[in-house]
């Protein structure tokens, strides 16, 4: 695991992001391959019931670019329990300020004003006192490569300066 902003690798029990190496394809190994998702190692050192003696992850926390920022100075990653089971096909979280989140969502068939409450209370219940702005629409804004972003945080430099110096 290496840490957010150093190349430089963490020690058992933190998170960072995952870089590896696979040898699979010799006609094209990746040497120190950052995936895109953050994890974490094991705060003990374990060996696999396999045998192998590489290094365990005790879990994987999510994609690096799905993450919001909490008042607090918390990183929440893997939003997408929030919508288990609920009427929706498509939906983004974009945070433009720490007390404030904007979901875009296309609902599915089902979809009430019950529902639109549940998708506030759970966010709530993540992110702490944040105003959920709900944003229906037809479809979920796509990049150049024809998928969308699930979380985008945008927030200003001057948000996210006290969070970074304050060591969160």
């Amino acid at each position: 695991m290496l840490g957010n902003t150093e190349d430089v690798p963490l020690p058992p029990n933190h998170s960072g992001q995952l870089v590896s190496t696979s040898l699979l394809n010799t006609d094209m190994p990746l040497i120190r391959y950052a995936v895109g998702d953050r994890s974490q190692i094991p705060l003990a050192q374990t060996t696999c019931q396999c045998d192998r003696t590489l290094s365990m992850i005790e879990r994987i926390e999510g994609r690096t670019n799905d993450v919001l920022l909490t008042r607090d100075g918390r990183r929440v990653y893997w939003l997408n329990p929030v919508f288990y089971g609920l009427p929706v096909c498509e939906v983004q979280i974009v945070q433009e300020m720490l007390d404030r989140v904007q979901v875009r969502y296309v609902p599915a068939p089902g979809f009430t004003p019950t529902v639109a409450r549940s998708i506030v209370q759970r966010l709530q219940e993540r992110l702490g006192t944040v105003e959920v702005l709900l944003e229906r629409v037809d479809e979920v804004p796509r990049e150049r490569n024809g998928k969308f972003r699930a979380v985008i945080c945008n927030l200003p430099v001057v948000e996210r300066e006290p969070l970074r110096k304050a060591g969160r």
